[in-house]
């Protein structure tokens, strides 16, 4: 059981038992918000960019960190992985991946923009084709009827409006003429 603390109310009387929950509740719920924030910034397509960026320019630090074993490191003239990336590092690129990960972004949100434009003129066409083919053709009963009742509904909504116009015109110059009868 947890260590607690004990309290005497002398006032009321009461006594109250406050008990501290075990650190792992506290370590599990740190690691959940750590791995929510990972998440979040690995969803996000700049730092998800420059990351990948980063691994490709920098190839000879990546494959050296997942690949290369005692030996390989050796015949490079190193004494160890440390040594061989301490001496990569003068040729470590961080501006080029930074720019290219900004131009992705940019060229992939304005993409996606002409992307929706093309596929909202293919539609405006596909359905000006269907209708001019379907010109003298004849109508399923259903739509029809569904239309109908479409326009009714829209019939009935206009003409609640105009009476609510009416009503709020009318109610404040009882003197003036009505002008929407």
């Amino acid at each position: 059981m947890g260590k607690g603390i004990v309290k005497h109310d002398m006032q009321c009387g009461r006594i109250s038992a406050t008990f501290a929950l075990p650190q792992i509740f506290f370590v599990m719920e740190n690691l959940s918000e750590f791995w929510k924030e990972v998440k979040e910034r690995v969803s996000n397509p700049f730092i998800f960019s420059f990351v990948m960026l980063w691994l490709i320019y920098n190839w000879k630090i990546t494959v050296a960190i997942l690949f290369m074993n005692e030996k390989e490191i050796i015949l490079a003239g190193h004494k160890s992985i440390i040594g061989y990336l301490e001496a990569q590092i003068p040729n470590i690129e961080f501006w080029l991946p930074v720019g290219f990960a900004a131009l992705y972004c940019i060229l992939f949100a304005v993409s996606k923009e002409i992307i929706r434009v093309v596929n909202a003129s293919i539609n405006r066409v596909g359905s000006d084709v269907y209708f001019f083919v379907s010109k003298n053709s004849k109508v399923d009963f259903e739509l029809y009827i569904q239309q109908i009742r479409d326009l009714e509904t829209r019939k009935k909504e206009i003409d609640t409006l105009l009476l609510m116009l009416k009503r709020k015109m009318h109610k404040g110059r009882p003197h003036q003429p009505n002008l929407l009868q």
